[in-house]
């Protein structure tokens, strides 16, 4: 009688798995759809001069912010009238969402203490000059998804949304992408 050892059982357990597993991955969401949607994500500190924001969004022709930590016009706000915006402390970046409007967008936005950089699924779409990067008196301020503090929900869906403290490089967030 042959014995099976722990090492071919994991094995078998692991090929059982990964044939059980589906080919395609569905994307969780969060979806903000009525004028009262969104939520407090409790508060943002990023405490650097530097950030990046990524995540994926699908939006159609609604207007209102999907992340927000600004807090006296210190901050950031995400978000669109019309047209895409990314607002830091005052300075701003609007790209035309036309092209991936009713589609799952990549986005990412970064502040490196010398400019403002928006990606759209990779690549470059805007750019601004700022050269204070992300004031940090909006640390310790609440971090608000799929509205802003002050209100205008965004009707979206977002999913998988990151903030670091460091200024991510093209390289980085096309790898991300």
């Amino acid at each position: 009688m042959k014995t099976i050892t722990s090492f071919k059982i994991a094995g078998l357990i692991t090929a059982c798995l990964f044939a059980a597993m589906p080919t395609k991955a569905d994307i969780g969401a969060i979806s903000f759809k009525t004028s009262a949607a969104g939520m407090n994500a409790l508060e943002t500190t990023i405490g650097s001069n530097q950030m990046t924001l990524e995540t994926w969004l699908y939006i159609d022709n609604s207007t209102g912010f999907f992340a927000s930590n600004m807090h006296n016009d210190k901050g950031f706000a995400l978000g669109f009238d019309g047209w895409f915006k990314f607002q830091l402390d005052g300075a701003s970046i609007w790209i035309d969402p036309t092209s991936w409007k009713e589609n799952w967008t990549h986005i990412a936005c970064v502040a490196d203490g010398s400019q403002m950089i928006v990606y759209v699924n990779g690549e470059v779409a805007g750019t601004q000059e700022n050269t204070t990067g992300y004031n940090t008196e909006a640390d310790g301020k609440p971090l608000f998804l799929g509205t802003a503090p002050w209100g205008n929900p965004c009707n979206c869906k977002m999913a998988d949304f990151r903030l670091w403290s460091v200024a991510r490089t093209a390289e980085e967030i096309k790898n991300n992408y």
